[in-house]
């Protein structure tokens, strides 16, 4: 991968992120309490699982509430503030969605580290 390919990737998915985001948004200190059983419930999720099994999709929903109150802390308080912003509103909550937009959230600080941008 190029690196221009790379900040045009990153750049995109920054701006999708951020897209509609709440800066005064407190970030918690603690993983939020969602109840994911809509998300679990949704014909579209139950699509993805390609198993229908509300069960399995609440399991996979449970494993990642864990991993995220293991890893907690190693997230930015703003990208926590956000990604619980995102994934709260306009659609059910999801602990998967959390975790998803925190990881990538924090692989796009680490590219910025990796590769600042030239001012000017």
């Amino acid at each position: 991968m190029t690196r221009q390919f790379a900040i045009v990737v990153l750049t995109i998915c920054v701006v999708i992120l951020f897209a509609g985001s709440s800066p005064g948004t407190a970030a918690p200190n603690a993983v939020p309490k969602l109840d994911t059983r809509p998300s679990c419930e949704s014909p579209g999720r139950k699509a993805i699982a390609h198993t229908g099994s509300i069960q399995a999709c609440m399991r996979s929903e449970n494993e990642a509430h864990e991993e995220l109150i293991k890893q907690w802390s190693q997230y930015a308080k703003t990208d926590r503030a956000n990604c619980i912003g995102k994934v709260t509103k306009g659609g059910p909550p999801s602990y998967i969605e959390l975790h998803s937009c925190l990881v990538t959230m924090k692989h796009v600080r680490e590219i910025r580290k990796a590769h600042p941008h030239p001012s000017g």
